[in-house]
């Protein structure tokens, strides 16, 4: 049997106990209380209880998350200094000094000493650093039509040719006519060991055409007297000595025993 107690426990409230005001009460049959509230169960003791998982409680004080003190400092930071230039920016480069004379400026420049400025231009006189000027620009002094090593270009007219920065008639006996040798950058018909002949054979220092038994050369050098050597034969032939035919062998008898022409040669 179970008796309610709505009415008689409703005036009966105090604070910090249980208030019956909501609630119906009633008496089980074992003469125990049971009370049935209407209203949601207070949970402000519950909630602040902290958690049994251990996780923080979002009311709770935040955590120190400032570095330590003896943290040391971040190692990819930018000095002033380096954030206003790039890291791969190259030096400055010194400004040349002004020239003052062609020796100054590299090869092939003149130096302007009013600007004190090297360049291609040699216009107003100005002296290059080696080859020669044309009047507007420097010249390596080379060709035939620019020729020099210092100063204004010259022209090489006529046979002449520009060579070492100096319009010459020839440099070897190539350069020059049959017959005649070159002497300091000029074709003459004097001839000597140095000096030798475009063609022929020098004698006496003079070219000669080398044509003769006892006048007989080719290349330039020395003639050769075939007559006196008949090395290998007594005739000049083709600018060399030599024999045609077995009977010159015996020409004045400079051959000796060497009576037989063979292969050019007396044996």
């Amino acid at each position: 049997m179970s008796v309610a107690l709505s009415a008689v426990l409703a005036p009966a409230c105090v604070p910090g106990e249980l208030t019956l005001a909501s609630a119906d009460a009633s008496l089980s049959s074992d003469g125990a209380l049971d009370v049935f509230r209407d209203a949601a169960p207070d949970t402000t003791a519950a909630d602040s209880k902290p958690p049994r998982d251990g996780s923080a409680d979002s009311t709770s004080v935040p955590a120190d998350t400032s570095p330590p003190v003896d943290a040391p400092p971040p190692t990819d930071v930018l000095s002033p200094v380096d954030a206003q230039l790039p890291m791969d920016a190259p030096p400055p480069i010194d400004s040349p000094p002004p020239c003052v004379s062609p020796a100054s400026c590299p090869l092939g420049q003149a130096c302007n000493t009013v600007t004190g400025v090297c360049g291609p231009s040699c216009t107003g006189a100005l002296v290059c650093n080696g080859g020669c000027c044309d009047g507007t620009m420097c010249q390596p002094g080379t060709a035939n039509n620019a020729c020099g090593s210092s100063g204004a270009c010259a022209v090489c007219a006529g046979s002449q040719h520009c060579a070492g920065g100096a319009c010459v008639q020839c440099q070897t006996a190539g350069d020059c006519p049959l017959n005649e040798a070159c002497n300091n950058g000029s074709c003459t018909t004097s001839c000597s060991g140095a000096s030798p002949c475009n063609g022929g054979c020098c004698l006496g220092g003079t070219c000669q055409q080398g044509i003769d038994d006892n006048i007989c050369g080719s290349s330039g050098g020395a003639c050769a007297d075939c007559t006196t050597t008949c090395a290998p034969g007594p005739l000049c032939v083709g600018g060399s000595c030599g024999c045609v035919g077995s009977n010159v062998c015996s020409i004045g008898n400079n051959c000796g025993n060497r009576t037989v022409c063979a292969g050019g040669q007396c044996i």
